[in-house]
């Protein structure tokens, strides 16, 4: 999905069997950012939900 907020384009995309299942990237494509959430940690393994 993409969209414009404050006359940026903003994407959204749902990470395919992240640690839940409703995690969403967000690109901000002018900017070249990429937002991950908790999904990328730097201090340490991303949680994985293996029970579910």
């Amino acid at each position: 999905m993409s969209f414009h907020l404050n006359g940026e384009e903003v994407r959204a995309f749902l990470a395919p069997a992240a640690h839940t299942d409703g995690d969403t990237f967000i690109y901000f494509p002018d900017s070249d950012v990429l937002h991950l959430g908790d999904v990328f940690r730097t201090t340490s393994y991303p949680i994985i939900d293996q029970y579910n």
